[in-house]
């Protein structure tokens, strides 16, 4: 992986999903704890492509964690 994409995941992640879902334990993640994160997002005005970009990280996350 190129580390203009590393760096564009850390951001991703730092700066959107831990505050938002950081304090969750994946066993206690919800599906509706991450459908209002999307709509929170949404809300506030951030771009589907972005919210798309959480959604990658989030569910790769989660794949790499079932391993």
């Amino acid at each position: 992986m190129k580390p203009e994409n590393v760096a564009g995941y850390e951001i991703v992640i730092r700066k959107h999903l831990k505050p938002a879902l950081g304090g969750v334990l994946v066993q206690k993640l919800t599906v509706e704890q991450v459908e209002t994160f999307y709509a929170a997002m949404q809300a506030a005005g951030k771009s589907s492509s972005l919210i798309k970009k959480c959604h990658m990280r989030l569910a790769s996350a989660l794949r790499l964690g079932q391993r």
